[in-house]
């Protein structure tokens, strides 16, 4: 759910995933992960739109603000998010991408 403006924080609605954007770090399941700025924009997109798969054109326009952001350009980032919070953590289908929602971690 987003804090504040929905540009600065969000925390997903279970609480497993925070973005701190000025911090340009994400706590994933305890687990902290540094960002980029591309990544913290994305990331905050995909938890602004909850359980909704969502294009590659519509995520340009959310992270860049303007439509001519191409597959790849989305693919990368999305490759680079994946390879910093895991795999299971971005599900892409037919319809686009979105956060996903990977088996809770075991407790000791």
């Amino acid at each position: 759910m987003p804090e504040d403006d929905g540009t600065r924080a969000a925390r997903t609605p279970d609480g497993r995933v925070h973005v701190d954007f000025y911090a340009k770090r994400a706590v994933a399941d305890g687990r902290t992960v540094e960002l980029t700025y591309g990544d913290c924009r994305l990331l905050l997109a995909l938890i602004a739109q909850g359980e909704e798969f969502r294009s590659h054109q519509d995520l340009g326009l959310r992270v860049w603000n303007h439509s001519r952001a191409t597959r790849h350009d989305i693919g990368v980032r999305l490759a680079y998010l994946r390879a910093k919070l895991g795999p299971e953590w971005i599900e892409t289908s037919a319809d686009g991408h979105r956060l996903g929602r990977p088996p809770l971690p075991p407790t000791p």
